[in-house]
C-alpha cells in the first residue's frame, strides 16, 4: 500500500496528515514529523472507468466537526455519502440540512429508526450480530455498512468506502483517480492504515481543523525492544487516553462486494 495512504482519526481537512518537523510543547523531546504536502483536490471533471465512490458512516453526536468531515470528502472527490444518524434527534442533522449539503444531493441521511431496524433481518450479517443490535453500535454499524452497500449499488457506485466521522482519508491523487487506478488493477480491497491524532489542547471547536499532531499505528512500528519500551513508557504515562486500533478501515468493490 503507497506510504502516503492514510486514514486519518481525529484529524485536519485540508493539509494532509504529514507536517514540517517542529518541537512539541510541554513534551521533554522533540517530536519530528514528516514534510506537509497539501491535499490533492479533485477538479470535478468526468470520473475515470471505476473511479466513483461512496462513502459510508454510522455518525452520533459530531455536530461540531461534521461539515469538515463533509467538505474533506467533497474535496477529495467522493461522489455521495451516505450518513446514518445513530440517534434521529442528533444537532448534525440541522448542521448538514443548513449548510445545503443534503438539498445538494452530496449527502444522504439515513435515520437509524424503527424502519431502518425492519430492514436488519436481511442483511447477511443479522444472523451473527442480530441479537446484539440494541446493545453494540458495532452491530448496529455492520448492519448499516450492509445496507448501505445495497444502496451503492443503486447508485451504480465502484467502491464503498466505510470510515467514522472523526477521520479523514489523505491520498497521494484525488479519490476517482486513485480509485479507478486500484479497479485498473484488479483490486477488490483496499484498507487503509489508521493513525491517531494527538490533541495538542485540552479543548477545540473542531478537532478536523486543529489536530497537527499523529500517533504511528502500532502495527507499522518495527517489532523491537526499544520500540516496544518507548510506546509501552507512554502508554503508563497517559493510562486509558493512549488508545486506539490497527486494523484500519476498508474500502470495497461494490460489484465483488
Amino acid at each position: 500500500r503507497p506510504g502516503a495512504s492514510l486514514a486519518c482519526r481525529c484529524r485536519q481537512t485540508w493539509p494532509s496528515c504529514r507536517r514540517a518537523p517542529r518541537r512539541i510543547s510541554g513534551s521533554q523531546h522533540g517530536v519530528v514529523l514528516p514534510q506537509a504536502v497539501p491535499l490533492t483536490r479533485w477538479d470535478g471533471g468526468e470520473l475515470p472507468i471505476g473511479g466513483r465512490i461512496v462513502l459510508f458512516s454510522q455518525i452520533k453526536e459530531c455536530a461540531g466537526i461534521v461539515e469538515s468531515f463533509v467538505r474533506h470528502y467533497a474535496a477529495l472527490g467522493v461522489a455521495k455519502l451516505l450518513l446514518y444518524l445513530d440517534d434521529p434527534d442528533d444537532a448534525a442533522r440541522g448542521v448538514l440540512k443548513e449548510s445545503g449539503w443534503i438539498d445538494s444531493g452530496f449527502v444522504e441521511l439515513t435515520d437509524v429508526d424503527d424502519m431502518l431496524r425492519r430492514t436488519w433481518p436481511s442483511m447477511p450479517s443479522w444472523g451473527r450480530v442480530g441479537s446484539f443490535c440494541d446493545m453494540e453500535v458495532q452491530s448496529r454499524q455492520i448492519l448499516n455498512n450492509e445496507h448501505a452497500l445495497q444502496r451503492a449499488k443503486q447508485l451504480e457506485a465502484d467502491w464503498l468506502l466505510h470510515v467514522d466521522c472523526d477521520e479523514l482519508l489523505c491520498l497521494p491523487s484525488p479519490a476517482p483517480r486513485f480509485f479507478a487506478d486500484l479497479t485498473g488493477r484488479g483490486c477488490t480491497m483496499y484498507t487503509f492504515v489508521n493513525v491517531e491524532g494527538v490533541p495538542q489542547a485540552a479543548d477545540s471547536t473542531d478537532v478536523l481543523t486543529s489536530v497537527r499532531a499523529f500517533r504511528q499505528n502500532m502495527g507499522c512500528v518495527p517489532r523491537t525492544p526499544a520500540a516496544g519500551r518507548a510506546f509501552f513508557t507512554w502508554q503508563l504515562r497517559l493510562g486509558g487516553w493512549f488508545i486506539s486500533y490497527e486494523n484500519g478501515k476498508s474500502a470495497v468493490s461494490v460489484r465483488h462486494a
